[in-house]
């Protein structure tokens, strides 16, 4: 009787008991910090596509982020919830989020920025937002100066007359303002600038 006992405990025990999943590929490895949190979480997050699956989009971390654990249990929390969070892209190259109350200039508590560059007197980040009613995501690049001043990529910034103010003093990147062309190219002059 007591060996019959015993195999039905055991039976139901291991029926009972949770099984690990198996991640899909567009689970993408994550670590994060809350805000009220010191603590670091490390998990999945549910990437989000627009039209390829094996492409990061920028909706996976504007407002609401879905995150599943090993278990399967799905967990939301919300952008503005978020102190710092650090994705593992598809192509195992690592993004950076950081949230944007750090930045008083850009008078937003709760969007999660990009970081491209992090330098000893410069900062250059991405701001994406939902741009349209059809889930459309925009960008807005800001570089933010040792000050906290925000020189921002907005239609109407002035950002090459900012640059120019801000490289004032070394004649050799103020010859390169009118050069960059692309983020890549914004990271390099940074990168000087910062060894000056």
């Amino acid at each position: 009787m007591r060996l019959l006992l015993g195999f039905l405990l055991l039976v139901s025990s291991l029926s009972f008991a949770q099984k690990k999943i198996q991640y899909k590929d567009y689970h993408l490895p994550v670590k994060y910090v809350l805000k009220k949190s010191s603590d670091t979480v490390n998990t999945r997050i549910v990437a989000q596509w627009a039209f390829k699956k094996n492409y990061f989009y920028p909706s996976t971390v504007i407002s609401r982020l879905y995150f599943l654990d090993s278990y399967g249990k799905k967990s939301i929390v919300k952008e503005s919830q978020l102190n710092y969070i650090e994705i593992t892209d598809f192509d195992g190259s690592i993004k950076k989020f950081t949230n944007s109350e750090r930045f008083p200039s850009l008078k937003s508590d709760k969007d999660l920025l990009l970081v491209l560059h992090e330098g000893t007197k410069t900062g250059y980040y991405v701001d994406f937002f939902v741009a349209s009613i059809y889930g459309n995501v925009g960008a807005t690049e800001y570089i933010i100066d040792e000050n906290g001043t925000a020189i921002s990529s907005n239609l109407l910034s002035g950002r090459e007359k900012k640059l120019k103010e801000l490289f004032a003093k070394y004649p050799d990147l103020l010859s390169k303002v009118d050069f960059v062309k692309t983020r890549e190219d914004m990271i390099n002059l940074l990168e000087e600038y910062d060894k000056k």
